[in-house]
């Protein structure tokens, strides 16, 4: 009876422990996944492996080092170009696919007190440019900036009366205005130039290259109206009367002949050089000042690379911290940065 027990037991035990090879063939083949699965399975595994191998080999390089880099170039090629400066700082946008491209979404710039190396200054500058598109390899191995693309964008620049002056007598200012008014050179007093933020007026002399005569002007910018239009630029003008033209007399005795004839002489080359004038004074006024504005209204200027055109002008307080400076004229241009000037630039 034991025995038979025990044979019972085995054969419960038995049917309890089937493996694979106890399973029929036919559901073994059933339990496998289709041919057309596996495949599918197979080319999953490869699309996810080859997106891992190009994610770290195309891997974009660090948003934060990228910037900072650029960031720094930008600010030290301003410093080795610069004669004196206060402030040079720079700011960069982008994000990290796009420095994939090398490109850079916005770029500013501020200043303060800069001086160049042939004395235009400027108290305050703001510099605002869009996408610029830039060799990475370059800016992070070699520290350049090498673009291969002409951003634009627009600069603000604040100067004093000091600083207007010196603007106004640079080289590049003045071959600007070798014709500024109706095809003849307008050359500006240095040290003439007023700024008076309450009467919204710029004021400052010079000499009309048409006849030599001097002239008194004052600038009112245009004020921002309705719906953010800014009115046109007035400029007046008034005739300087030299001294030079005011005859005196004398008690003295009698000239001699030769001495009459010189005078006489003298007097006629005068009349033929005031015949000679394109206008009487008022009419001389008149022309100096609509040239004037003609001539504010259009300038454009090219210092080596960087494009400046279409000024907006207008009037600010002065600085209390720089209250020796007095009121500020902002000149706001659009500008296209074709290249940077190089080291040694000439402006």
């Amino acid at each position: 009876m034991q025995q038979a027990l025990q044979r019972q037991h085995a054969g419960s035990t038995a049917g309890t422990h089937l493996t694979a090879r106890h399973l029929p063939f036919k559901t073994l083949v059933s339990s496998l996944p289709p041919p057309q699965q596996q495949q599918q399975q197979q080319q999953r595994r490869a699309a996810l492996l080859a997106q891992s191998l190009r994610t770290d080999v195309a891997a974009p390089p660090s948003k934060d080092v990228t910037a900072s880099v650029m960031r720094t170039v930008m600010e030290l090629s301003l410093k080795n170009r610069l004669a004196q400066y206060k402030l040079v700082a720079a700011d960069v946008a982008c994000d990290a696919m796009g420095l994939l491209d090398g490109r850079f979404d916005a770029l500013s710039i501020e200043g303060r007190h800069w001086v160049t190396p042939l004395n235009m200054t400027a108290h305050r500058l703001e510099v605002d440019i869009g996408t610029m598109q830039v060799d990475t390899s370059a800016l992070l191995w070699q520290q350049k900036v090498r673009m291969s693309n002409v951003p634009a964008g627009r600069v603000r620049i604040h100067l004093s009366g000091k600083d207007m002056g010196n603007f106004v007598c640079h080289p590049l200012f003045r071959a600007a205005a070798a014709t500024a008014v109706h095809g003849h050179p307008f050359l500006f007093d240095k040290d003439s130039v007023v700024i008076n933020h309450s009467s919204n007026s710029v004021h400052f002399s010079g000499t009309w290259g048409a006849n030599g005569e001097r002239y008194r002007l004052v600038m009112l910018p245009g004020k921002v109206g309705p719906g953010g239009v800014r009115g046109q630029l007035q400029v007046g003008a008034q005739h300087i009367c030299s001294s030079s033209s005011s005859s005196s007399s004398s008690n003295d005795a009698p000239q001699a002949a030769g001495q009459q004839q010189q005078q006489q002489q003298q007097q006629q080359q005068q009349q033929q050089q005031q015949q000679a004038k394109p206008a009487t004074d008022l009419q001389g006024a008149q022309m100096v000042a609509s040239g004037m504005a003609k001539f504010f209204s259009s300038l454009s200027l090219d210092l080596q690379g960087i494009e400046l055109r279409q000024p907006l002008l207008s009037l600010h307080a002065g600085d209390v911290s720089d209250s020796k400076e007095g009121d500020l004229l902002e000149i706001e241009l659009k500008l296209r940065l074709r290249a940077f000037p190089p080291l040694d630039m000439q402006f």
